[in-house]
């Protein structure tokens, strides 16, 4: 395996982040060991059967006040609707909540939205997205990805694109 595949390999989870003073959204990848417990943590989230808690309930609010506008930024096709069974992934600061959407090139972006714990306190808040991406098909995805027609306005008026967040479980 060569040193770009080994590179492209670990740039599993991208995220937004706008530089006020560039023109354009910079995608950003998580580095691996991030990325390793992020996955880790969300293949024992699958092994687990419980009940929502009141605190997911609000997680679930917030997604469906917050994923159309997300979407039209983004200039995706849902594939997730708000009221799916969906997935929600826990850490000290934030909820992962996953959703799916495809560009117009038929680029299929597996997604979360990163959703801070001040939401209950400040529902006005903006949610945070990475994308992840599900096969190897890495650089055609990033090509179809520069063809897609992104408003940058839009985008920071649905999500907070100023940093990338930190996965921690605790």
């Amino acid at each position: 395996m060569s040193r770009t595949s080994d590179l492209i390999s670990a740039m599993t989870f991208l995220g937004i982040q706008h530089d006020p003073k560039k023109a354009h959204i910079d995608l950003r990848a998580w580095p691996k060991e991030i990325t390793t417990k992020f996955v880790s943590d969300l293949d024992k989230k699958f092994r687990e059967n419980r009940e929502p808690s009141d605190v997911e309930e609000s997680v679930k609010q917030y997604f469906s006040q917050h994923i159309n506008a997300v979407i039209q930024a983004l200039s995706l096709t849902a594939l997730t609707a708000a009221d799916d069974d969906l997935l929600i992934m826990k850490s000290g600061t934030d909820h992962y909540v996953y959703f799916g959407g495809i560009t117009e090139t038929l680029v299929y972006i597996s997604c979360w939205m990163v959703v801070p714990n001040e939401h209950q306190n400040n529902p006005d808040i903006k949610p945070q997205i990475l994308f992840w991406f599900l096969n190897t098909l890495y650089v055609g995805q990033l090509n179809g990805l520069e063809e897609t027609t992104v408003d940058a306005n839009r985008i920071e008026a649905a999500i907070d694109d100023t940093q990338l967040p930190v996965y921690t479980r605790s």
